[in-house]
């Protein structure tokens, strides 16, 4: 099993073009900012955060920018 990352948190943004970005946290609090951040300030149009558990990534919450209106 891989050991816990540094940053444990992980938001990936899926942009209206197909492509995505993913940026690592050190928490939850600095994840939903990051999610929220990328759904305001991006032409992303969903975001994921996930967290590392038990040697895998495993979602934790996936918004939409109708979601956050």
């Amino acid at each position: 099993m891989e050991s816990r990352p540094d940053k444990p948190w992980r938001v990936t943004a899926f942009g209206g073009d197909g492509g995505q970005t993913s940026l690592a946290c050190t928490s939850e609090d600095d994840a939903q900012l990051t999610l929220r951040a990328f759904l305001f300030d991006t032409t992303a149009e969903r975001a994921r955060v996930e967290e590392w558990e038990d040697g895998r990534w495993r979602p934790h919450e996936t918004l939409t920018k109708q979601d956050l209106l």
